[in-house]
């Protein structure tokens, strides 16, 4: 596991451990009934957009599957030899007809 994705996952406990707080303040603010002012709202809205943020800043670049790999290389693989196999008739025919000239 990558040092980003271990830093991530330290925020998100973070960032649930703050929003419970929050929440655990509101309610016992409103169970003393106690009005919620400005500054709670404020904090709220401040609170969820740093959250949205950094959901939406992650990285979009997920590291490709084991198998896609290995995919991939067959496939690079399997392209090369057959346009050896192509290259090599060609350059066959091509003998050939210059032995017929």
């Amino acid at each position: 596991m990558t040092i980003k994705n271990r830093l991530r996952e330290w925020i998100t406990i973070l960032n649930i451990i703050a929003v419970s707080a929050f929440f655990g303040y509101g309610i016992k603010t409103v169970y003393n009934g106690e009005v919620l002012g400005l500054g709670y709202w404020f904090l709220a809205v401040i609170l969820f957009c740093t959250q949205i943020t950094f959901y939406f800043l992650k990285d979009k670049n997920v590291q490709m599957n084991v198998e896609i790999e290995e995919a991939m290389a067959s496939k690079i693989k399997f392209e090369a030899d057959e346009h050896r196999k192509y290259r090599d008739r060609y350059n066959y025919v091509k003998m050939a007809y210059q032995e017929e000239e």
